[in-house]
């Protein structure tokens, strides 16, 4: 879909389904609800967006282009180091309901200015919809190894943000300081790995 009309679709339906996802989280009280905003609808755009800026950078960098888009990457830590103190801090003070709509608000704002802002420097064109493009790299041994790879590692590297609180609770410390190591592990699990690896790939490239 970026090939063929760029950044500005993608990034509009994942801004309207992620702050739409925040929202509907705000109004919900079932479980399937939770499920449907925050693990399907909101993730859905979440990923839309990062897919928008990331190609849209690598669009204009020819040189140095791996530190361009680490520096992308570390980038989206920060929401992750801001957002769940932030939410922290606003559920005593207006409430689960209101803290939602308040980031989904925020969100909103900022994602206005990257609509407003984010291009690609390459020109792009309406493309034939071929759902066997999309099926057919699956049938590559590689590929498919890839992938399910992936699939493993991201598994195994949310874990430890999901338990990390309850477990720290309960081996003593305080739960002040309990809901600080999310954010702790947001700062470390993005910039420097990414940063430094990009470093790392120019340098290579440099080199050849």
């Amino acid at each position: 879909m970026f090939d063929s009309y760029g950044p500005r679709w993608i990034l509009l339906i994942g801004t309207i389904l992620h702050v739409f996802g925040l929202m509907m989280a705000s109004l919900s009280t079932e479980y399937y609800q939770f499920i449907l905003a925050q693990g399907i609808c909101s993730p859905i755009g979440a990923s839309a967006i990062f897919n928008a800026s990331v190609n849209s950078v690598s669009t204009w960098f020819a040189k140095r282009r791996a530190f361009a888009l680490g520096v992308t990457a570390a980038g989206s830590s920060l929401g992750g180091v801001i957002f769940p103190i932030m939410v922290t801090q606003l559920i005593p003070k207006v409430g689960f309901p209101w803290a939602m709509r308040i980031c989904a608000f925020l969100i909103l704002f900022m994602l206005g200015i990257a609509n407003l802002t984010l291009k690609s420097r390459l020109p792009h064109r309406p493309k034939p919809f071929d759902i066997l493009s999309f099926l057919r790299p699956l049938a590559e041994l590689k590929f498919a190894l890839t992938l399910a790879a992936a699939f493993c590692f991201f598994w195994g590297m949310f874990l430890p943000f999901t338990f990390v609180i309850t477990q720290a609770e309960r081996y003593g410390m305080s739960s002040n300081l309990a809901g600080y190591l999310i954010p702790i592990l947001n700062a470390s699990r993005y910039d420097f790995p990414f940063l430094f690896h990009a470093s790392y790939v120019d340098g290579l490239t440099k080199s050849e």
